[in-house]
């Protein structure tokens, strides 16, 4: 069998060779819930098609996660010591959290069982600033402060990239910085709001045109078995056919085969999109589709009974596990 790359593996490399990607990895492993908001927001983008403020991607996320999942992705936790409202990431709908959090504003610890609750449908602002700021640290997106006159809805870029206003420097500062920006129109005090939308660096293709996932499997396939061969993109000829394999697994004399389909966590994947992993049994011992999107259940148990095994969602980090 003769072993050849595809383009991906090309482009991946490239961006392996930028010293951030390092971060994206762990920040991704360590808070699994950030791609999926990454996802969401390039969704989001491309569908509005200009940058965004916090308040409009919060809108977002609202009006698709409420379709799709049917159910709160937040739990906002009140601290019985300082009656701070807390979010809460909940993603696996636990109908009484447990466990300890440290409250951000008193530095108490919250014992979660213990708690008021309400369930909300989207997070704060201020968690979701904090989502976005990870993200332009990443180098995924950009970001821009506009000054807004809420009077007449003027609007004026501010210029952040010269003293004494800095690139990533924080909304608080900006308004002591520049308390004296006035509309141009109506003379009236702008208010400061940070936008988000794509970069125009080379690495933002990488997450835009779903390379990062392919990444990501490979990333923590590697993590885990770092003695066992790990590659991707490879291109795999047998009698005169060719498949390409995202990326493959061999360890034990056994190779495994992973097909990577990136989606937005609220679209459902229809079989033709991920046709190609069916073709994987002629190629390697076990196949498995990883996809960040949802399938219908009589498609997943189409798969199952092709001996394909499907992991999605938040799973994708206990990917290994699976690989036996």
């Amino acid at each position: 069998m003769k072993i050849k790359y595809s383009s991906t593996k090309k482009i991946i490399k490239k961006y392996e060779k930028n010293l951030i990607s390092n971060y994206a990895f762990n920040d991704f492993l360590s808070k699994p819930y950030l791609r999926t908001f990454m996802q969401l927001f390039m969704k989001s983008f491309q569908e509005k098609d200009y940058s965004q403020t916090i308040e409009e991607f919060s809108n977002f996320i609202k009006d698709k996660l409420e379709i799709s999942l049917g159910k709160p992705l937040f739990i906002d936790i009140i601290c019985k010591n300082c009656k701070s409202v807390i979010d809460l990431y909940n993603p696996y709908n636990q109908k009484k959290p447990i466990g300890m959090k440290l409250c951000s504003n008193c530095r108490n610890n919250i014992e979660l069982s213990e708690c008021e609750e309400k369930y909300n449908w989207v997070c704060s602002e201020s968690f979701l600033y904090q989502l976005l700021e990870d993200l332009y640290n990443l180098d995924i997106i950009k970001k821009e402060w506009y000054g807004i006159c809420q009077d007449c809805s003027e609007s004026n870029t501010i210029n952040c990239t010269t003293n004494p206003i800095s690139d990533d420097v924080d909304l608080q500062t900006i308004k002591n910085y520049i308390s004296d920006f006035y509309c141009p129109k109506c003379k009236n005090l702008f208010e400061i709001r940070p936008f988000y939308g794509f970069s125009s660096t080379d690495g933002v293709s990488f997450w835009k045109d779903g390379y990062w996932l392919e990444w990501y499997v490979k990333k923590l396939c590697m993590k885990t078995y770092s003695r066992s061969i790990v590659d991707q993109g490879v291109l795999l000829s047998k009698n005169g056919d060719q498949i390409e394999v995202d990326v493959i697994v061999i360890k034990n004399n056994e190779s495994y085969g992973i097909e990577c389909k990136g989606a937005s966590p609220y679209k459902t994947m229809d079989l033709g999109e991920v046709a190609n992993v069916l073709k994987y049994s002629d190629y390697v011992d076990k196949s498995y589709l990883v996809t960040t999107g949802k399938i219908k259940p009589q498609d997943r148990k189409f798969l199952d009974d092709n001996k394909i095994c499907v992991i999605s969602g938040l799973d994708i980090e206990n990917l290994t596990s699976y690989l036996h």
